[in-house]
């Protein structure tokens, strides 16, 4: 059974991606794309605005992009991961307790980064 999460990839205008420093869990102390799992009874359009506003404050009119598939180094856990992209407005702004930091960083410095969390880099470089 899969486990089923939504990313953001939010872009500035200089076109720059967003990532947040996870505190907890299995991307604690990782940079990643805003983003989480996918409620019970929710669709993943509806998730993906849910925490985009849950972590960083912004409006988020997300378009589907693409998606990956991870399994779990000791083959126990399967992950769906559905990618967006799209329009933001807002001021941001960390929310809650999960994150660390967040700031924008330039396709060159994603690809030079050693602290993304698995799957991100290899998703945002494919698709920038």
């Amino acid at each position: 059974m899969y486990e089923l999460g939504v990313r953001a990839i939010l872009k500035d205008s200089l076109g720059r991606i967003l990532l947040v420093k996870n505190l907890h869990g299995i991307h604690a102390d990782k940079w990643v794309l805003p983003g989480g799992r996918v409620d019970k009874g929710e669709l993943a359009k509806e998730a993906i605005k849910r925490e985009v506003l849950e972590e960083v404050n912004l409006v988020f009119d997300p378009k589907f992009l693409t998606y990956s598939e991870d399994i779990s180094s000791n083959s126990t856990q399967y992950y769906l991961t559905l990618f967006f992209t799209g329009k933001f407005s807002g001021t941001i702004s960390i929310q809650g307790g999960e994150l660390g930091e967040c700031r924008f960083f330039t396709a060159d410095e994603i690809a030079q980064h050693d602290n993304i969390g698995f799957g991100h880099k290899e998703v945002i470089l494919g698709v920038i």
